[in-house]
């Protein structure tokens, strides 16, 4: 922000009349750093898991940056299976989906990415959740250990042929703690040993050390 800030007055004063520009950009990190340091997972999306229409003004080149990274960068777009029925992924895009649901099944979705909006086919799904977590913020213990009791239940009362998606934005980390915690508590085994499998399934999955210490604490 302070760079972004910077530029904008030499450019203003020695280049062009157009640095007010990175002063929005400027201003625009300010915002971000202040949600990212209060753990505000909704700064951007609202409980339908929408971005209204002045936040994406405001946001835009944040959310240019964002889709950039993911449109380049990530890796799993095909949905890992952890156990029957369960998936983690990075959000997907429309082939993406087409891929997955060849099928066509009833996917359950809870998409995790607090950044970009889930695609339409998926949004306007009746089974879609938006519970945001930001990509280097802090796990809420309780809304973490509430999010995989509900995952867990609707695994139970799944029909036989449906699929629950668990998704962030790049699909690394995020979407693989709380698969992870589900599994854990599916087939009641212990945090390392559920590593293991994940691991061995997923090789895009991240868990730092702090992510390990955290998911000791949830109380599932």
């Amino acid at each position: 922000a302070w760079i972004f800030a910077f530029l904008a007055l030499i450019i203003q004063q020695f280049v062009t009349d157009f640095g007010f520009i990175f002063l929005w950009i400027s201003l625009m990190n300010f915002v971000i750093g202040f949600h990212y340091q209060k753990n505000k997972t909704r700064f951007l999306k609202d409980k339908f898991g929408t971005i209204p229409l002045l936040k994406k003004l405001f946001y835009l080149p944040y959310l240019i940056v964002y889709w950039f990274f993911w449109k380049f960068f990530r890796k799993n777009k095909i949905p890992v299976e952890l156990i029957s029925g369960l998936y983690v992924s990075s959000r997907l895009n429309q082939s993406d989906l087409n891929e997955f649901n060849k099928d066509e099944c009833n996917i359950i979705v809870y998409d995790l990415s607090a950044e970009l909006e889930e695609i339409k086919e998926l949004k306007v799904n009746k089974k879609y959740h938006s519970v945001p977590f930001l990509d280097i913020g802090t796990f809420d213990l309780i809304t973490t250990q509430n999010l995989v009791n509900q995952i867990f239940i609707e695994y139970k009362q799944r029909k036989s042929n449906d699929k629950i998606l668990i998704h962030c934005t790049m699909g690394f980390t995020r979407s693989s703690v709380i698969g992870i915690l589900v599994m854990k508590k599916v087939l009641s085994l212990t945090l390392e040993e559920v590593l293991i499998i994940v691991k061995s399934r997923n090789k895009y999955v991240v868990i730092h050390s702090y992510l390990f210490n955290f998911m000791k604490k949830v109380n599932i």
